[in-house]
Formats: C-alpha cells, structure tokens, sequence
C-alpha cells in the first residue's frame, strides 16, 4: 500500500465521491442492470489490477497480446448495446 501513500489528497477525494456516487446510482437502478453489470465491472477490474499470472509474474489484462483491444471492445459493446436493450425491454 506504499502506492496509496503517494496518492494526493485531491484524488483521494475524488475517489470517494465518486465511490458514494456509483453507491446513489445503483440503488435507483434496477437489479437486472446490476446484475449485467457484475461482469464487467470484474473485467475492467482485471484489466487495471494485476491479477493473471504469466510465466511467474503477474500481469493485467492489458498487458497481454491482444486482450487488451479485446477487452475494450467487449466492455464497449457490451455496455452500449446490452443495457439499452435490457432497458427498452423493461419500459415497454
């Protein structure tokens, strides 16, 4: 946690309303978006945080050939075409 130690005090606030903003929003939400949602936050999760390990060093999704153009395209589509959908369904 050394890393956390260098971190100013501005981002450590942000951080923080931010983290209290997606709390707020979740709970108007409706648990089927939640729920869709789970996934992707996990992989945008493993693509900041090392977490895979290849040849005995950990590494993030973006680090590795190809996964990470993958990646982003997954979350992307994923997050722009499936929400909307799940939700267009819900309101009619």
């Amino acid at each position: 946690m050394v890393w956390l130690k260098n971190i100013s005090l501005f981002t450590k606030i942000m951080t923080g309303i931010s983290i209290a903003g997606i709390i707020v929003t979740a709970w108007f939400v409706p648990l089927k978006i939640v729920i869709l949602f789970f996934p992707l936050a996990l992989v945008t999760f493993a693509y900041s945080i090392p977490l895979l390990k290849v040849k005995d060093k950990k590494k993030r999704l973006r680090e590795i050939f190809l996964i990470k153009i993958t990646t982003v395209a997954l979350v992307w589509s994923f997050a722009t075409v499936t929400f909307p959908l799940v939700e267009s369904v819900r309101i009619y």
